[in-house]
Parts: C-alpha cells; structure tokens; sequence
C-alpha cells in the first residue's frame, strides 16, 4: 500500500497540506474563540466545523495545483457535501479524528460505501492473490485524516493518509505525511541514482586474479 500512496500522490499535493495544516488549525481556533459574539463554550463547539470548513476548502485547491481531479459530493440523505480527491487509482476523501491513536473513524455512510473497493485488501477472493494483484485494484479508498492535541486545540498532533478496511473501518495502512514525504523522497533519489548509473555506468576496476594488483 505504502508503494501505491507514494506513486499516485504529487509529492507537491503531500508538501502543500503539510505546510498549510499548522495555519488552518491556527486560523480555526481565532475564528471560534476571538469572536466576541459567544462564549466559550459556544467555541469549543465550533472550532471543530470551523476547521473542517478551512481543511476542506485548502484540500480542494492543493489537488488543484497538483493538477487532481476535485469535487463536491452530497451524501445520500442530501443533509451536506463532502469533498473528494481522485490522484490516479486513489480516491481520496478527509476527515478529523479526536487523537492519533484512534484505530478507526467515526461512521459516515458515505465513507462506508466508499470502503467497500477496499474488501479485497483484507479479503481476497481467491486464496492465492498476491499483493501484486490487489495493487491491478481500479481503485483503492483513502483518507486524509488530522488530529488536534488535546490540550491545545489551535495545534495540530497529527496529520496523515490511511487506507480503511471494509466494514469494520480500521486501518488496513496508515502513514503520517511527514512519513509519506520522506519515502517518496527516497524513492524519488533511487530512481534518479539509477538512471544516472544507466546513463553514465561506473568502471569497475579490474584485479588480476589471485593478485591485488590493478591490470595495467
């Protein structure tokens, strides 16, 4: 899973949320606790739809810039919309959860039916599936989820990608997208390593054998 996040993700949509995460939590917290009109106990009620507002607009525009497929889709009472981000086979929805920790979301019947392209991860239909074969999914249901600290609810803890499991909605991979980031960093720097060696392949030099000495 961890391979397929790191292909069909832009490392400048990663880059964007990361650096975008730590001002829309900031931003929430002012728009819910500075407005004179309530009370805190009205803020703290708020902060959590103020920041899914912010999260969700932000989410839109870095799929955008990175040239991402984006929309709105109202759920099937029709009570709201939720935004969705479609990066090759991945389809991609956000949401908050209350800590890291948590091992798996809050229901949604729109996640869950989302999940259900997932069922072959943890479930194949044929005994002898391999990894290779769930990787030829079409399409693979993800979710970008954040997390407040819970002392300080103007402070992201986390933010991250997870892959949930059908019906139960825990994960079956997860990675934060500091993580994320640094992988494909790494993948990104092989790859370029390789196609350097292709292109300008190294002499190896040439011992005589049973000797140490180089052949002239």
């Amino acid at each position: 899973m961890i391979d397929l996040l790191i292909k069909e993700l832009p490392p400048s949509f990663i880059t964007d949320l990361q650096h975008a995460v730590p001002n829309i939590y900031r931003e929430a917290h002012q728009q819910a606790f500075v407005q004179p009109l309530w009370e805190d106990s009205e803020a703290r009620y708020l902060i959590g739809h103020f920041r899914h507002a912010l999260f969700a607009a932000h989410f839109r525009k870095a799929a955008r810039n990175a040239g991402l497929k984006t929309g709105l889709q109202r759920v099937p009472t029709g009570s709201y919309q939720y935004t969705w981000v479609r990066a090759g086979r991945l389809l991609l929805t956000a949401s908050a959860v209350q800590s890291e920790d948590d091992a798996e979301l809050r229901y949604a019947e729109f996640r869950e039916q989302h999940a259900t392209v997932n069922h072959l991860l943890t479930n194949p239909v044929l005994p002898f599936m391999d990894q290779a074969d769930l990787n030829a999914l079409e399409t693979v249901y993800g979710i970008v989820v954040h997390a407040p600290y819970e002392d300080d609810k103007s402070q992201c803890s986390y933010v991250g990608i997870g892959i949930p499991a059908h019906e139960t909605m825990q994960w079956v991979e997860r990675l934060s997208l500091a993580e994320l980031s640094k992988a494909q960093a790494e993948t990104n720097r092989a790859e370029t390593e390789q196609l350097e060696d292709q292109a300008f392949p190294r002499k190896k030099d040439k011992r005589k054998e049973g000797t140490g000495d180089e052949q002239q």
